[in-house]
């Protein structure tokens, strides 16, 4: 990079840094991540106060320094202020955001990634209510199939054996586990969980690398001392009513192999069992839509207990990838869970 230089870039996070400066982190089409100071942006009069908010979109004119970049100049192109306005917009966006930054890369262009973080931003900011949580879910997805980890939606990872279409009328059920890949047989999603409960020191010449463990619910990633792995919020439906062993989501850690023979924990693991409605949103998302066209997005396809659902198996899977805790989805439950009626029928 030169001595200065221009890029175009979203504020991604930012942080307080000495009297009157804040510290930006910015996901930049040109150059990846980068973090750059804005001097003075904390003043009231100062011009860069309001280009250096969350989510805002600018051109940025920026002097390479020593150790942090400086903003010397920045032109605002976008931002988002409906978001600020409500809790599910906000969250949604912060969700997204935790995303790309878990996988943005520094120094090398991230065209794709920006590009997709800008438009979800915009559909996030137009939304209708009950439009948040489905494009929030499709957001996920698509952050995921850029990181390259995409799920498998249509064969058994294990066994790539093809899994029909379920019937919505009985209670039939899938497997989706992060460890085994995506979607998975029922019987081997059984099999794994059976394992992950009641065999954590054995070897599974399935998954040769993973150990499950039950109980280390505490330990702390390598190179994140003092973090600790939280344990996954209740769905809806578990809020309102006991769980049952069916519906129940299998919520475990794994230890992974070293090849010096030690080990580090990893986010925590749920592997999940899928109602016939959810596999079939499941693969809805899995399928990259064709080049030049786009299939209309339809909400109301399916209730908001799957769009939760779909959204909890998809947020264990990009920890399990990503290595990383999305802290923004503590609040997935306390913006989009239904609430229980208070009004009383009439006799």
């Amino acid at each position: 990079m030169p001595g200065t230089y221009k890029a175009t870039g979203i504020n991604l996070k930012g942080v307080p840094m000495g009297e009157s400066d804040r510290l930006l982190t910015i996901l930049t089409r040109e150059y990846g991540l980068l973090r750059a100071v804005a001097p003075g942006s904390r003043k009231h009069e100062s011009g860069l106060r309001g280009r250096s908010g969350l989510f805002v979109v600018n051109d940025l004119f920026l002097a390479k320094g020593r150790g942090l970049d400086k903003i010397i100049q920045a032109d605002s192109l976008e931002s988002f202020p409906k978001l600020s306005l409500d809790l599910r917009k906000l969250t949604a966006a912060q969700y997204l955001a935790e995303l790309a930054l878990y996988q943005a890369l520094s120094e090398q262009p991230q065209h794709d990634l920006f590009d997709t973080l800008q438009a979800s931003l915009s559909q996030l900011e137009q939304a209708d209510g009950e439009d948040i949580l489905p494009l929030l879910v499709q957001g996920i997805m698509q952050m995921i199939r850029l990181a390259g980890v995409a799920p498998e939606v249509e064969l058994c990872s294990v066994t790539r054996k093809p899994i029909a279409e379920g019937n919505t009328q009985a209670r039939w059920q899938a497997g989706f586990h992060p460890a085994a890949g995506g979607l998975v047989q029922l019987s081997v999603f059984d099999k794994i969980t059976h394992r992950e409960r009641y065999a954590p020191t054995g070897d599974d010449p399935a998954f040769p690398d993973v150990v499950p463990f039950a109980n280390n619910r505490n330990s702390t990633r390598e190179g994140e001392a003092g973090s600790t792995s939280p344990e996954p919020k209740p769905s809806a439906f578990q809020t309102q009513s006991a769980p049952t062993p069916e519906r129940r989501d299998v919520q475990e850690g794994t230890l992974v192999r070293q090849s010096r023979g030690s080990y580090r924990s990893r986010a925590p693991v749920a592997g999940t069992r899928l109602t016939a409605n959810e596999l079939a949103l499941l693969r809805q998302l899995g399928r990259s839509p064709q080049t030049g066209s786009e299939e209309p997005f339809v909400a109301s396809a399916y209730p908001s207990e799957t769009w939760l659902a779909m959204e909890r198996a998809l947020r264990y899977y990009a920890q399990y990838h990503l290595e990383r805790t999305i802290q923004s989805a503590s609040l997935m439950d306390s913006c989009f869970a239904p609430l229980p009626s208070t009004v009383l029928p009439h006799a």
